[in-house]
């Protein structure tokens, strides 16, 4: 925590809202020291450069036993072994894995990326290419990008010319879930105003919605993405294929909910490890996807419940 932003952060929350501003205030100091103790001991996380894999596939805020509840489901899933993720937050994430340290790898990596932190994290010159195909492809009205032109991309890309090294960033089962959404919020002109940033985290914290109704729905937007995963495996060859994620999400964890940057808790950091393989059927042709939408970043970032 920087004390002299704090400060100055402070000043202007009393200025404009009075006490109920001093109160944020106390609440940061609160939750930093909260994090540095739970800090003591507890695991960095390991890069994803120091383990094997030839395509990795981000499932973005994927829980440990949210997998493993669904994966008896799926028969590319043998075992789900836990994995600690090096942040609490896609961009934590980034920071810590796409280093100097791990250069001679990144330059032999193309990203196709569906998370819109990229713009502000990643160095695109540092990797053989970056695809942001949130930025063509966003679902406005929904508040999120579907998987799929993620996934015709990447098959596109290793019919023609497979790179040493993939990563395939897929948004779930982040919300907004798709199969069928909690609360508002999908509008992201709804998201001008801090109160109006109804995702399932605040929803669950405020008592607007129940635990088993909110776990239930990220279970579903889970299996959903993972019927896109088996699809893609279908349409592409690889020998060692994992499936992961950047980080998962607090359901009330320590007090926590969703997934604030810095936090050293299971429910954040514990994710899946999942190792499979691809094989090609050629039986799909991917489409072209063209530039829809007009949100901005930040209007996306709204949507996804981080601004």
């Amino acid at each position: 925590m920087d004390l002299s932003s704090w400060m100055q952060r402070s000043i202007t929350r009393a200025s404009n809202e009075g006490v109920s501003g001093l109160g944020s205030s106390l609440k940061e100091v609160q939750d930093f020291l909260h994090r540095k103790y739970l800090s003591i001991g507890y695991p960095q996380g390991t890069p994803i450069y120091e383990r094997d894999w030839d395509v990795l596939i981000i499932l973005d805020a994927c829980r440990l036993d949210l997998m493993e509840q669904v994966s008896d489901e799926f028969d590319f899933i043998t075992d789900v072994d836990p994995y600690m993720s090096t942040g609490s937050t896609s961009v934590e994430w980034m920071e810590k894995n796409f280093t100097q340290k791990y250069q001679d790898e990144m330059r032999k990596t193309y990203y196709v990326c569906g998370n819109p932190f990229s713009e502000q994290t990643i160095d695109q010159e540092s990797f053989l290419k970056v695809e942001e195909v949130w930025r063509h492809n966003w679902d406005s009205e929904l508040g999120t990008i579907r998987p799929r032109p993620i996934t015709d991309r990447v098959i596109r890309t290793y019919r023609s010319n497979p790179p040493n090294r993939m990563i395939v960033h897929y948004m779930q089962p982040h919300f907004p879930f798709i199969p069928e959404q909690i609360g508002e919020g999908m509008d992201v002109s709804n998201f001008d105003e801090e109160d109006d940033t109804a995702t399932p985290w605040t929803l669950l914290e405020s008592g607007k919605v129940g635990y088993d109704e909110v776990w239930g729905k990220y279970l579903d937007n889970l299996r959903y993405i993972l019927e896109e995963v088996e699809f893609l495996l279908n349409n592409i060859t690889a020998d060692q294929v994992v499936i992961t994620a950047d980080h998962g999400n607090a359901l009330g964890e320590r007090g926590i909910y969703g997934h604030p940057y810095g936090w050293p808790l299971d429910s954040l950091r514990k994710v899946p490890w999942v190792q499979t393989s691809a094989s090609d059927q050629g039986e799909y042709e991917p489409e072209i996807h063209t530039e829809s939408g007009d949100s901005t970043t930040n209007e996306r970032l709204r949507a996804l419940g981080y601004l």
